[in-house]
């Protein structure tokens, strides 16, 4: 091929190589559909440990797994739903989030751990 030039793709602006690679606990970039899945899963790594006391510490893992099986169901049986890692990621922030909230009250109460 002689004078023919190679096509090379324009880089990305900087703005979305920026939007593509942020930290995920930056806060400033957050979509409404993020802070929902975090804010949708305080409440079960809060009230997890309270109703189920014995198993408290299986309360983030407890929650990644129902997180998974949500996203894994969108997946199955609904056409109109984009499942993604990101949804178990930040649904997995919101129970350590409610667990930590739990742990503090606890700390501020005095309750024992169950035996």
């Amino acid at each position: 091929m002689t004078g023919a030039a190679a096509h090379v793709p324009p880089a990305p602006p900087p703005a979305a190589a920026a939007r593509r690679h942020r930290h995920l606990l930056d806060f400033e970039g957050w979509t409404a559909e993020e802070v929902g899945n975090v804010a949708m899963f305080v409440p079960l790594g809060a009230l997890f440990p309270l109703r189920f006391r014995r198993w408290a510490w299986w309360t983030v893992p407890v929650g990644v797994v129902v997180s998974g099986a949500i996203e894994l169901t969108q997946r199955l049986f609904l056409d109109r739903r984009s499942p993604t890692l990101r949804d178990i990621w930040f649904n997995g922030v919101g129970t350590v989030i409610g667990f930590a909230l739990w742990l503090a009250w606890r700390t501020v109460v005095r309750q024992p751990p169950a035996a």
